[in-house]
């Protein structure tokens, strides 16, 4: 997400991207409709999430570290906002008890997801110099 944020630099390429890979990943495994919308939802969110924090007009004005850490807190934050969608229909389905009886499921789950938002920024951020002379080409 953050690589594609930054070099195209325009709002909504994130979204669009994590909705249609979300969403075909989801209905080429044929899972049951209702749960690859609920799954499918939570990534569109967490792009459109890490995209308000991203463009913020804040947001462009840091630099060096606290850029750094903005980022990475963007990416923990919207590595979260993926998975409310499917706790929501997690608890319509289950009810309150087989929630509760599945909560540590949802917990691993939730710590895998964040760390591996965490880790994937991280490198897209050791990347992004790397990736400066792109910037103007994608941009036209």
């Amino acid at each position: 997400m953050l690589i594609l944020a930054e070099l195209t630099g325009r709002f909504g390429r994130v979204s669009i991207m994590a909705a249609l890979a979300a969403f075909a990943t989801r209905f080429v495994r044929r899972s049951s409709s209702l749960y690859a919308l609920t799954v499918g939802l939570g990534y569109a969110l967490a792009g459109f999430t890490f995209e308000l924090l991203f463009f913020l007009p804040l947001a462009e004005r840091l630099k060096g570290k606290t850029r750094k850490a903005y980022l990475l807190g963007s990416s923990v934050l919207s590595g979260v906002v993926a998975l409310v969608p499917y706790l929501v229909f997690n608890y319509w389905m289950l009810g309150l008890y087989g929630f509760l009886a599945y909560s540590p499921r949802y917990v691993y789950s939730l710590v895998k997801g964040t760390i591996l938002s965490f880790l994937g920024t991280l490198l897209g951020i050791s990347l992004l110099p790397k990736l400066e002379t792109w910037k103007s080409k994608v941009r036209t």
